[in-house]
């Protein structure tokens, strides 16, 4: 459906494509927050495509193992831009407690899920890969996924005591 869409000129994924090869040649910055690594859940998703498009073309379809791997990527990248998209609008919304429990609790999801897209990605580049190639790609998905990490444990004990001190979930 996606790639009928970017033929037909109704979806530019090919643009999108090629600006973020340029985008990554011209170097990327270190991802620093939630927003950041939402975004790059988006280009890893890109990237992927990009580099299955590059070596199955129109054959794409056929593989299935592929377009499921692809998928995972699509999905991931949506949940956790929903997930972080409905923390900030409770940021905003409501700049008290609740807003901030939000975040604090948006923020391992995202954290996680982006390590999770990244290996799903890197599968993809070796399923499509070898050699020079693969080793390039590799460097290149890296700098994707360039950012700083939180204290993930840190922020679950913190949340698991706001929940525990308030004596349920809290939303």
């Amino acid at each position: 459906m996606l790639m009928r869409r970017d033929a037909q000129g109704r979806l530019l994924l090919s643009d999108a494509i090629a600006a973020l090869g340029e985008r990554i040649d011209a170097g990327l910055p270190e991802r620093v927050d939630a927003a950041d690594l939402v975004q790059a859940s988006k280009d890893l998703f890109l990237f992927a495509l990009g580099t299955v498009l590059d070596k199955h073309g129109d054959t794409l379809m056929e593989k299935q193992d592929l377009l499921g791997r692809l998928t995972d990527l699509a999905i991931g990248s949506f949940a956790m831009e929903s997930v972080w998209a409905r923390a900030e609008k409770a940021r905003r919304k409501d700049s008290g407690s609740a807003g901030g429990v939000k975040e604090q609790l948006s923020r391992p999801i995202v954290y996680e899920t982006i390590e999770r897209l990244g290996l799903i990605a890197g599968q993809v580049i070796a399923a499509v890969a070898a050699g020079d190639n693969l080793a390039r790609l590799r460097g290149r998905l890296f700098e994707l996924v360039k950012y700083t990490p939180i204290d993930g444990i840190s922020l679950n004990r913190e949340i698991a005591a706001r929940i525990c001190e308030a004596g349920k979930y809290i939303a």
